[in-house]
């Protein structure tokens, strides 16, 4: 529930949701906490206009996006990542949906695809840009900054189209002796 009270044409106090990803015994879950704010309104030639940065979402928005992108958002002066969700309905009308804007040139800055999303179709069409060229001209990060295995991964015709929002790699330890009495492979 959001609170809000207006305290004169030019105040209002309200309550704002702050959403954070935590991690916990369960995995890892979305919590929400709320804080007091005063809001003052500013002269139309106070505010500072900002570069919107489109990221169109092809599949599930997972909490840490969300995080994310109203993290960047209340930090950052000189940009908003404004999110069009292509599959609010289904996954199949999404990727008509965002087919049709790609033809008509309504092409967004960054796209979060899915694992059913049909990313390599897109990409053998080279519609996106090759990120190695930021990569490699950025003072803050480098291509050596991201895991060579997980880059590999994400590699297509030795283009860099895509990063991956997080990973997980699996391990096991025991002792020794356990180790010996069975053998157990994984394939994948």
């Amino acid at each position: 529930m959001v609170l809000a009270a207006v305290i004169s044409p030019d105040i209002m106090v309200c309550t704002l949701k702050d959403f954070f990803p935590e991690s916990n015994n369960s995995g890892k879950s979305l919590n929400e906490s709320s804080k007091l704010a005063i809001l003052t309104r500013v002269s139309d030639n106070e505010i500072v206009p900002k570069r919107l940065v489109e990221l169109a979402i092809i599949s599930y928005m997972s909490d840490n996006i969300i995080h994310a992108v109203t993290e960047f958002n209340q930090n950052n002066n000189d940009y908003r990542i404004v999110i069009n969700d292509y599959t609010l309905n289904s996954l199949e009308k999404g990727i008509e949906m965002f087919n049709l804007d790609i033809t008509t040139g309504k092409i967004p800055d960054m796209v979060l695809f899915g694992e059913s999303a049909p990313y390599e179709s897109y990409a053998s069409k080279k519609l996106f840009t090759d990120l190695y060229n930021f990569l490699d001209n950025d003072p803050d990060i480098t291509r050596d900054d991201i895991f060579k295995a997980v880059r590999g991964l994400c590699e297509t015709n030795d283009k860099l189209y895509r990063i991956p929002t997080s990973f997980t790699y699996d391990s096991n330890a025991g002792r020794e002796n356990i180790k010996r009495r069975s053998e157990t492979t994984y394939g994948y």
